[in-house]
């Protein structure tokens, strides 16, 4: 039993315990004696353990709408040489194009070196 986790279990299930919701913290040989706060801490365990991989995919989603940005934008003002495969903007708006490309690829790195810290864990 992770004994941070297991402080931060009995501080919610304090916070818990009105309104006829009521969560013993005996504990017999490491385990919750009652049958309800048993199976509180599991759920919160099992809700703990998800959480990086869930912030990792989300993560993940964000990143690639940045990377949709730029696809869209090229799809609407690019331009693709048929004999070389080269892309480009072409026309005054090029400078312009090409900064926001950077910016949005800058941005989908930016959020997929993103790690989640110990403070969103802990309150989340």
């Amino acid at each position: 039993m992770n004994q941070a986790e297991n402080q931060a279990f009995e501080k919610w299930a304090a916070s818990m315990n009105t309104g006829g919701t009521n969560f013993g913290m005996l504990k017999i040989d490491g385990l919750y004696a009652d049958t309800r706060t048993s199976l509180a801490w599991a759920a919160w365990q099992a809700a703990r353990e998800s959480l990086p991989n869930d912030l990792a995919a989300e993560r993940e989603r964000c990143a690639k709408l940045c990377e949709a940005i730029a696809a869209e934008r090229f799809e609407n003002h690019g331009v693709t040489d048929w004999d070389t495969g080269t892309t480009y903007y072409r026309g005054r708006d090029e400078d312009e194009y090409d900064l926001r490309d950077e910016e949005d690829r800058v941005c989908a790195a930016s959020i997929r070196a993103m790690k989640p810290s110990a403070l969103s864990k802990a309150t989340a």
